[in-house]
This record gives C-alpha cells, structure tokens and sequence, in this order.
C-alpha cells in the first residue's frame, strides 16, 4: 500500500512529501550546573598545546557557573532530567 501524501492544510493540494521522508525531531541536549542545577553558566575553551612530560595535546572546554560559582571541565555538566547527578551542596 502506498504512503499518502501529505496535503497543504488550506488548499488540500498535496505536497509531495511522504511523512516517512521528515526527518526524526532531536531535541537540543541541554546541560545544567552538576553543584545547583543551574543553566547559567559560561563556557571557556582552552587550548595549552602539547604536554612536554605526556606529549598529549591539552586542550578542551571549562564551564564556570554563574549562580553558586562552580567550576571544573564541560564534561562535568549533567543533563536536567538527571538528579541523580547534582550534588548535594552542604
């Protein structure tokens, strides 16, 4: 059987589109503070260049929280869905 098509809501001419062709909807990954949940935060890259003692290339991504001050590197960030990965702040 084939896939209707789909039809401009006023006027009812089809479009030329299968719904099949649309592509998947991504929802946008968005990453909180992991000490107060938090989405206030500014990002930093670095780049220092080569390690003389590991000759690894030291670059990558700093986050700094705006609101409670943490720091530390943009791989720390959590998603919001995910409590399980906030700290409790004494």
């Amino acid at each position: 059987m084939e896939a209707e098509l789909i039809r401009h809501p006023r006027t009812g001419e089809p479009l030329g589109v299968e719904p099949e062709e649309f592509p998947e909807m991504v929802e946008p990954e968005i990453k909180v503070c992991p000490a107060c949940g938090s989405w206030k935060l500014i990002a930093v890259e670095y780049d220092f260049g080569i390690c003389s003692q590991t000759g690894y290339h030291e670059a990558g991504e700093r986050f700094r929280c705006t609101v409670c001050g943490d720091q530390g590197d943009a791989d720390e960030l959590v998603c919001p869905n995910d409590d399980s990965q906030i700290k409790e702040v004494a």
